[in-house]
């Protein structure tokens, strides 16, 4: 299409895309036997692609759903993903993630809204994704992590059942379900073994995934009576503007603890 203008004229491109349900239908059994497969390698998802070609319409949804396994394959630095660490240190698996997230988010689908709130919480994009409720136990935590951030104090414990037919535990991978369970811990100050285990594996967690067990960590160690020690994950978190709040309500908190 061409706009004219009294200067210039412009041109614009428009692109519709519209899926029919059967076409659908048909990429999500063929998901489904993908993940009954239990075997997630570049040669199950390019077979995906192949067992899907027919499903003509369907296939910028396909292409999200792939985008985001070849992410997990990368998140996961399997060798066969493809995707590595670039000099410069930006995570390649996000432009998969990214690109995954722009297709399927077009999508009133339940594995698709699984996926983004899986994304979501990645990200750290919790209001996003405590509303993705076909994510429960994302759902759970990010409100968790949305309430600290908040300032508002909140003793409760996610309720982390496993229902292994659940989208948002077929869809996650193992370095998601190590995300997700650290940070669902009780904030009793009763967790010392596995904040432990949180801080001596940070040096090797996406940065995004870091923001959030630093908090966890740090909201450990107030609640065990040793703010000093929560206040190093404060100093790695200082630069980050969406924790401005927690960080002054944290050292709010610590101070009230010394007087």
């Amino acid at each position: 299409m061409t706009l004219g203008g009294d200067v210039t004229d412009q041109e614009f491109e428009f692109s519709f895309r519209i899926a029919n349900s059967k076409d659908l239908a048909g990429v999500d059994q063929r998901l489904t036997e993908l993940i009954e497969g239990r075997s997630l390698t570049i040669s199950a998802i390019d077979s995906f692609i192949i067992r899907t070609e027919k499903f003509e319409t369907a296939r910028y949804y396909r292409d999200g759903l792939a985008n985001y396994f070849y992410g997990v394959l990368a998140r996961e630095r399997s060798s066969e993903s493809g995707l590595v660490r670039s000099s410069t240190d930006v995570d390649a698996y996000k432009h998969r993630f990214d690109d995954a997230v722009e297709r399927l988010g077009k999508f009133d689908r339940p594995t698709a809204e699984a996926i983004c709130g899986l994304v979501a919480f990645h990200y750290n994009q919790f209001d996003l994704a405590l509303r993705k409720t076909r994510s429960p136990r994302i759902a759970r935590v990010a409100r968790r992590f949305a309430s600290l951030l908040g300032a508002t104090p909140d003793t409760s414990t996610p309720r982390l059942e496993i229902d292994k037919s659940s989208l948002d535990y077929v869809l996650s991978d193992t370095e998601i379900e190590r995300i997700i369970t650290w940070c669902a811990i009780p904030l009793d100050g009763c967790s010392s073994q596995i904040v432990d285990e949180i801080e001596r594996s940070l040096s090797d967690i996406p940065a995004t995934d870091a923001l959030k067990l630093r908090v966890i960590a740090a909201e450990h160690h107030l609640a065990a009576g040793e703010p000093a020690r929560g206040m190093d994950h404060l100093m790695h978190l200082r630069h980050a503007r969406a924790l401005e709040g927690w960080c002054a309500w944290y050292r709010e908190r610590a101070g009230n603890m010394s007087t």
